[in-house]
C-alpha cells in the first residue's frame, strides 16, 4: 500500500509539475506576443514620428541663384528639349541655376518605407524685404553624377524632375530677405524621389525660373508619412 501510495503521490506531483510548466510557457508565449506588438508599434511610430532630417547639408556658403524672369505661362511651359534647357541663363550670361551636391548620400542603398514619403527642407532667403514674403518658382533636378546627365533611373533621356503635390514640377518657394542669415524655412513634398542604388544620384540642381533672386543656406532630406 505504501509504494502504491507513494506513486499516485508522485503521479500527482508530476501532473502538477506538468501543469505549472504548462502555464508557465503560456505566460511566457503571451509576454511574447506583447513585445513583438510593442516593437511592431514602435517601429511604425518611428517611421512616422521619430525620423527627421535623416540627411542635413549645411552649406559652407550660402548659394546665390539670380532669378531667370519667365512668366508663370513660360515656366508651366518650360520644357528640357535643348541642352541649354539645363543650364538656363539670362541675355547677359548670368546662370540662373546652381548644384547642391551630396545632398541625398546614404539614401542610395536605402528603400523608402511603405508609406512614407520624401520631404526636401530649404532653408532660404528671397530677395524683397525682411517686412514681406516674396515667392520664386523653381525647377529642381537629380544629378546623376557616374553618367552626368539628370535623368529617371530608368531612362537616360528625359530630366529627372523632382515632382511635387499631383506630380507638379514647379515649386514655390517663399521667404524674406534677411541678409547674411535665414529664418525661413520650405518643406517640399518629393513625390518621386526614388531611393534605387542606380549610380549614385547625389547633387540637386535648382533652376530658378521666378523673379525672384534665391540664396539657399542649407539642405535637409526628411522621410516621414
Amino acid at each position: 500500500m505504501a509504494l502504491e501510495q507513494d506513486i499516485t503521490n508522485l503521479t500527482l506531483a508530476a501532473n502538477q509539475l506538468t501543469e505549472t510548466v504548462t502555464d508557465k510557457i503560456g505566460d511566457i508565449d503571451s509576454k511574447v506576443t506583447a513585445a513583438e506588438a510593442r516593437m511592431d508599434n514602435f517601429i511604425h511610430n518611428a517611421r512616422s514620428e521619430y525620423i527627421r532630417f535623416t540627411h542635413y547639408v549645411a552649406l559652407p556658403e550660402k548659394v546665390f541663384i539670380p532669378a531667370l524672369g519667365l512668366s508663370e505661362n513660360e515656366i508651366a511651359q518650360y520644357t528640357y528639349d535643348m541642352p541649354a534647357d539645363y543650364t538656363p541663363a539670362k541675355s547677359d550670361g548670368t546662370v540662373c541655376f546652381a548644384d547642391i551636391v551630396e545632398f541625398a548620400n546614404g539614401f542610395n542603398q536605402v528603400p523608402l518605407p511603405d508609406g512614407m514619403h520624401a520631404y526636401l527642407n530649404l532653408l532660404v532667403n528671397v530677395a524683397g524685404s525682411v517686412a514681406a514674403t516674396m515667392h520664386t518658382k523653381v525647377h529642381m533636378l537629380r544629378l546623376n553624377t557616374a553618367q552626368e546627365a539628370y535623368h529617371p533611373h530608368d531612362s537616360i533621356t528625359e530630366p529627372f524632375l523632382l515632382l511635387g503635390e499631383e506630380d507638379n514640377p514647379i515649386h514655390d518657394i517663399s521667404g524674406r530677405d534677411w541678409g547674411d542669415k535665414y529664418q525661413d524655412r520650405n518643406q517640399l513634398k518629393i513625390t518621386n524621389f526614388y531611393w534605387r542604388n542606380y549610380l549614385s544620384w547625389t547633387t540637386l540642381r535648382v533652376l530658378n525660373l521666378g523673379k525672384r533672386d534665391l540664396e539657399i543656406f542649407g539642405v535637409g532630406i526628411e522621410v516621414r508619412q
